[in-house]
């Protein structure tokens, strides 16, 4: 599994709250509409296909997938995703 960072802007309220309650079901932590999210394949898949699902035209979402080592500050801490998808914090 690789760390994603989720981040969206979605124009209708709800459509915002189910994005919002789909992607907290996966998320391991971040703020209200920039969320990390660890995924395989498989799951990256299922996830942009239920996020394309709830999305419009004028609704905006960016995956990003987070290469190597971020830049940490304050209180941010590495997580470290083993392959059966436990979280280990350092």
């Amino acid at each position: 599994m690789k760390n994603y960072l989720v981040l969206y802007d979605i124009f209708n309220t709800k459509r915002a709250y189910k994005i919002r309650k789909y992607l907290y079901k996966h998320t391991t932590g971040g703020q209200k509409s920039a969320l990390e999210i660890p995924l395989d394949e498989k799951l990256s898949d299922k996830l942009i296909f239920k996020l394309n699902s709830y999305t419009k035209d004028i609704d905006k979402i960016n995956i990003v997938k987070i290469y190597k080592n971020p830049i940490l500050l304050g209180k941010a801490s590495q997580l470290n995703i083993i392959s059966n998808g436990v979280i280990v914090w350092k």
